[in-house]
């Protein structure tokens, strides 16, 4: 009851203590680091994505061109990447499962 009560009173004074305008100022990160490896920052990355795709389309692409080729060869290298890793992928899972099967098998048998 004095948990419940606790709990409401302060649920009520985050709410109370947010601006109006709060969810547009979360919308643009504090740190790009820090919000590319936190998934409840998912619509600030999206946001700064399509932000700086704009950005890139409205420059001449004589300048852009340099940067869009890194952009091109760092995509390649991120797809051969997950290339190798769904190579690889079939013996981790052998690697589990065998781990499982082994441990299942040991307890059947230590239990008779």
């Amino acid at each position: 009851s004095n948990l419940h009560a606790w709990a409401c009173g302060h649920f009520l004074s985050l709410v109370l203590s947010k601006q109006p305008l709060q969810p547009l100022v979360d919308i643009f990160p504090e740190n790009l680091l820090k919000a590319a490896s936190n998934n409840g920052k998912m619509l600030s990355m999206v946001v700064l994505a399509v932000l700086f795709g704009i950005s890139m389309i409205l420059i001449p692409v004589e300048k852009t061109k340099a940067l869009l080729d890194v952009l091109k060869s760092a995509n390649e290298v991120i797809l051969k990447l997950v290339d190798i890793i769904m190579l690889i992928a079939p013996i981790g899972v052998f690697a589990l499962i065998s781990g499982w099967t082994y441990l299942f098998w040991y307890l059947v048998v230590s239990s008779w």
